[in-house]
């Protein structure tokens, strides 16, 4: 399954000269429109991801504070053509609840959400699970087994 197909960028996504305020209005005014809203992804020129930072973050800040002073510059990320389960191993590694999607020249494209993780994490566990059984899709049809 390519990434694009699990890759959303229905997120909360702000300038680097936003504040606190600033983040939170943005967010208010279209929570229910956001797929994933754990992460606002800060996009510089050339949408390219400069940063990122948790929402629980905002709430510890006052209203007037750039979020420059708190927006994590270090973070990690995967390039569109990296495969679903080395995403998903990489964000329980790594303790992230979505996963940013940068291409090459750091141009962001989204982020595999939380729910598209857990599905493929749920995938990978089952095919596990049947090849340590001795089963296989070539003996039998088990889509629906579990």
């Amino acid at each position: 399954m390519p990434l694009r197909r699990i890759t959303t960028d229905n997120v909360p996504m702000v300038s680097p000269a936003s504040t606190v305020a600033d983040v939170i209005s943005y967010i208010r005014a279209r929570a229910q429109k956001f797929e994933s809203v754990d992460y606002v992804y800060v996009v510089g020129v050339g949408h390219t991801l400069v940063g990122v930072f948790s929402v629980r973050a905002l709430f510890h800040y006052p209203a007037g504070t750039p979020i420059e002073r708190f927006v994590t510059r270090s973070f990690v990320s995967v390039a569109p053509d990296t495969r679903p389960e080395a995403a998903a191993n990489l964000a329980l590694r790594h303790g992230i609840k979505a996963v940013p999607v940068v291409d090459e020249n750091g141009v962001f494209a989204g982020v595999i959400p939380n729910d598209a993780i857990k599905n493929i994490l749920y995938h990978e566990f089952r095919r596990d699970i049947f090849s340590f059984a001795g089963i296989h899709r070539s003996h039998a049809e088990f889509d629906n087994t579990l």
